[in-house]
Order: C-alpha cells, then structure tokens, then sequence
C-alpha cells in the first residue's frame, strides 16, 4: 500500500499558503492607484474651492471700469499645462461670456462670445459691451477699432482665429460670426 502524503506537502495545502501569503504581503504594499486617485480628487476639490492663483494684472481686471460697468462675476478657471491660468467670467448681459488667459502677471489673451439667442443680432449695447472690453484690456478705444469690429464681426468663421485680425496695442484683435454667436478675441 503506497503511504500517503502528510498533509502539509498536499498541492491544496501549498497553493492556500501561497495565496493567503500573497494577501498579506498586498496588504501591507502602499496602493499607488488610491493615493492617486484621492491626490487627483484633491487637486480638483482644491480648484473648486481656490480657483488659480491671481496674477496682479487679474485683480486689475477684476476691479477695473470693465468689471464694475458689466458686473463681472467670476465663474470657472483652470492651471494651464503651458502656464499660467484661464478664467471664465458671467456678467450682467445674459447670453455673454468672458474669459481671460493670464501668465507671469500679464494678460496673455482675452474674448468675449454673445449669444443671439434673440435672432435680431447684435445691438448697440453689444458693441459697447466689445469696445468697453477691447480698451479694458488693450487700453486703447479707437476709430479703426470700432470700424473693424463693426465691418468684420457679421463675417461667419469656423475658428476665430482664421480671420485677419486688426493690430489694438499689444494685441491682435479677432472678430467674427459663428453659428449661433458672435466671437471676439484679443491675442498677444
């Protein structure tokens, strides 16, 4: 009669050991997945609750003619992977957006979209909303300014930025016509 094995050399035996002396050793190893995953929601809690750091130029913004004129309310921003911020505004004409991208304290572009959620178009508080937003960042309001938004800003785009822009300042003033909104843009 052949003689049985112990029970300890049995192959259940041996592969619950393995097994179970996995599990402690995975329990002990830090979760590299969970410190992750609870950094990423910390990082967006954190953005929530601390929208990006404020150059010096942002708070001008913020509490310049502009902003006081058009109550400007601060709504979304995000780091941006190439520096500096992007920040979203509301403001008191409804169907508007504003939006501002800063680095290194400077106003490195900005825009505007106004919605025609009516279908008349644009009026004469739009453009003023456009020129008072143009002198607030460029700190320029002139003729030619008004002239070429007024020509260029009925002309439909794909993309702003494929339309020949007007030299305002430091910056290059794009206006066009989507679909359904009008789309003006300051670019450094």
């Amino acid at each position: 009669m052949a003689k049985q094995k112990e029970w300890y050399k049995k192959w259940w035996v041996i592969t619950l050991i393995v097994v179970v002396g996995l599990i402690i050793i995975g329990s002990l190893l830090p979760d590299s997945n969970n410190n992750s995953q609870q950094t990423n929601t910390q990082s967006s809690e954190n953005l929530e609750d601390n929208p990006p750091q404020l150059d010096a130029v942002v708070s001008t913004f913020e509490s310049g003619s502009f902003c006081s004129k058009y109550s400007c309310k601060y709504d979304d921003g995000w780091e941006l992977k190439a520096g500096g911020s992007y920040r979203t505004y509301d403001i008191s004409l409804e169907s508007t957006s504003v939006s501002i991208t800063h680095q290194n304290n400077d106003i490195t572009g900005a825009g505007i979209m106004l919605y025609d959620t009516t279908g008349v178009g644009l009026v004469d508080a739009d453009y003023n909303l456009v020129y008072d937003f143009v002198e607030e960042i460029s700190g320029q309001k002139t003729d030619d300014m008004k002239s070429f938004v007024e020509s260029n800003i009925k002309v439909h785009a794909s993309s702003l930025y494929e339309t020949t822009p007007l030299k305002v300042g430091e910056y290059n003033l794009y206006v066009a016509k989507g679909l359904y909104e009008y789309m003006v843009g300051l670019k450094k």
